[in-house]
């Protein structure tokens, strides 16, 4: 598993936690990967769960991988940034391994639109100058990139939110 933007690593701790014989990657910036370091070591679980610093689309995402997963950073890269993180997945995984996809989403047309939602998008507009996407468009960026099944998930919870999956062919 290699995590992009994977932060302090909590994602592929849960992952390690739910599949034993995992081993994952947190792709981040170096003050995230710090931090992370030191959380992954404090929960036990450095021998399962590595920090790469620096900017993804410099380091590459790796090959041969089995999962290539994106939470909470689609809506901080431009459109074109984020289909060329999906075309570097395709390339990276192995025949049948997955992307991942999670973020807060942009309602489609005719949709009703959340207050988190609303919230969200602004914040992300006034932060990076970029915004949520519509399940729709990570959707289309997945297939244009060749992904196959691909699938969208929603949470009854937090109806804001989307994790779409697809695989590689």
């Amino acid at each position: 598993l290699v995590d992009v933007a994977g932060g302090q690593g909590a994602f592929s701790m849960a992952m390690c936690r739910r599949h034993p014989g995992l081993e994952a990657t947190v792709i981040d910036l170096p003050p995230s990967a710090a931090v992370g370091r030191r959380i992954v070591a404090e929960e036990g679980y450095a021998g399962r769960v590595s920090f790469r610093e620096g900017d993804v689309f410099e380091l590459g995402l790796g090959d041969e991988l089995d999962i290539v997963s994106i939470f909470n950073l689609v809506h901080h890269l431009p459109e074109e940034r984020d289909r060329e993180l999906c075309r570097m997945a395709l390339e990276a995984l192995r025949r049948g391994g997955f992307l991942v996809i999670g973020d807060s989403a942009r309602p489609e047309p005719g949709e009703t639109v959340s207050e988190h939602g609303a919230i969200s998008s602004l914040l992300f507009y006034a932060w990076s100058h970029s915004r949520n996407f519509r399940p729709s468009e990570i959707r289309a960026w997945m297939e244009a990139a060749g992904f196959a099944e691909v699938t969208l998930h929603s949470n009854d919870r937090s109806p804001w939110r989307v994790v779409v999956v697809g695989r590689r062919p």
